[in-house]
């Protein structure tokens, strides 16, 4: 079953959320914590440059 252009869209738009949430929490993050804040950004990025390629390529 192939994704739908609507499904790839709101999958996009999770996963932009999800980035901007998570570069928030590390810009917020206390010094101690900001290593694993910035690699659960970075995934969550990476998640989203995914998500973004997919919806261009509909």
């Amino acid at each position: 079953m192939t994704p739908s252009s609507n499904d790839r869209r709101l999958a996009w738009e999770n996963a932009r959320d999800d980035a901007h949430l998570a570069f928030r929490l590390w810009c917020e993050a206390p010094l101690a914590a900001r290593r694993d804040a910035y690699t659960v950004y970075r995934a969550a990025a990476d998640r989203e440059d995914v998500a973004v390629a997919a919806l261009m390529t509909a």
